[in-house]
């Protein structure tokens, strides 16, 4: 049944009246489309932040070291140059600080444990505002007045 038609009864039977198309005013078109964009840009964030860190928990340091498990194509920069980038061992650092292990983590990489909150932070934000984007969207966060009667 299109949605521009509305049930009424006259006795026994329906009886379908058109409705009026609703109406969309530029300002409401252009809303939607922003909070569209941010919860591509906030979903697309988070599903980066999130599957790093869920990763890093499906794999232990050892395994990445071993090349029982290969997550990235080896460092370019280490093959160019010959030494480790400013990003080398952040993965399995990850992997040693979702087993909870600190020292390790901080063997493979110092700054580690600050990199790794950040993309926990990272993750929680930007599913919130992807949340808050989706509600805006879809308008869930309408509020309306309380009727006075």
């Amino acid at each position: 049944m299109p949605a521009a038609l509305r049930a009424t009864t006259l006795g026994a039977s329906p009886v379908f009246r058109a409705m009026p198309a609703p109406t969309t005013t530029p300002a409401a078109t252009h809303q939607s489309r922003d909070a569209a964009l941010r919860m591509l840009a906030f979903g697309i964030a988070f599903a980066t932040l999130a599957g790093s860190l869920v990763t890093s928990f499906l794999f232990s340091p050892e395994a990445i070291d071993s090349g029982a498990v290969v997550l990235w194509p080896a460092c370019s920069f280490r093959q160019l140059f010959g030494s480790p980038c400013p990003t080398c061992g952040l993965t399995r650092a990850f992997s040693a600080l979702s087993h909870g292990r600190m020292q390790d983590a901080l063997s493979y990489h110092g700054a580690a444990p600050v990199v790794y909150a950040g993309f926990w932070i990272g993750a929680l934000a930007s599913l919130l505002a992807f949340l808050s984007a989706a509600r805006q969207r879809y308008g869930l966060l309408r509020k309306t007045a309380p009727s006075s009667h």
